[in-house]
């Protein structure tokens, strides 16, 4: 059995054709190689056949998402997307954590009882801006568990605090990715914006 592979401007591989006989006629993006060459584990470089190093193999088999091509003179993956496009994955890719941060928030309660939530902020700070303001959710939840009044409406309130402060870094953060990303100017500028490393 004869193998070829189909290398592109780099020399990467990016295709294997076997082969009963040798093939004539084939230009220089072929190059004849052994069973054993991969496109994930070889390159060719001055018309030779190489193995790549372990690290540059990993990475080969690894691109960051669609739309990238990898570059064997650098063993780097590049970034072949237009701007556009490299925008709407990040934003995805932003939004999605965004979601999965913000989910913990609410981790381990009803979803019936988190509609509620929007009366009892409301009641709570109307209550720390005024410790006369009537509290009738807060209070009737008080007697339902048997708590004082005062209590119930101190324990609210300092969840509302907590709430509100989790809730704010993390819309913050988002938003403030999100102009990072439309202020990007080349795709890779796009690919190093990520939820992990918020701008300041």
């Amino acid at each position: 059995m004869h193998y070829y592979a189909k290398i592109d401007g780099t020399g990467a591989i990016v295709g294997i054709q076997s082969s009963g006989a040798p093939i004539q006629g084939l230009d220089e993006t072929w190059v004849p190689v052994d069973a054993t060459v991969t496109a994930h584990t070889h390159y060719v470089r001055n018309g030779r056949v190489r193995r790549y190093k372990p690290g540059q193999a990993e990475r080969r088999r690894a691109p960051p998402r669609a739309g990238f091509d990898w570059d064997a003179t650098t063993f780097a993956w590049r970034d072949l997307r237009p701007l556009a496009q490299a925008r709407a994955d990040k934003l995805r890719e932003i939004n999605a954590a965004f979601e999965q941060a913000a989910a913990a928030l609410t981790a381990g309660y009803p979803r019936t009882e988190t509609l509620t939530w929007g009366i009892q902020q409301s009641e709570a700070l109307a209550w720390l801006a005024d410790s006369a303001a009537p509290t009738p959710y807060l209070d009737g939840l008080a007697a339902a568990r048997g708590l004082p009044a005062a209590e119930m409406r101190t324990r609210t309130a300092a969840k509302v605090r907590a709430f509100m402060a989790a809730s704010q870094e993390l819309v913050g953060r988002r938003q403030a990715l999100e102009a990072a990303v439309r202020a990007a100017e080349t795709a890779a500028a796009v690919e190093r914006v990520a939820w992990s490393s918020p701008p300041a």
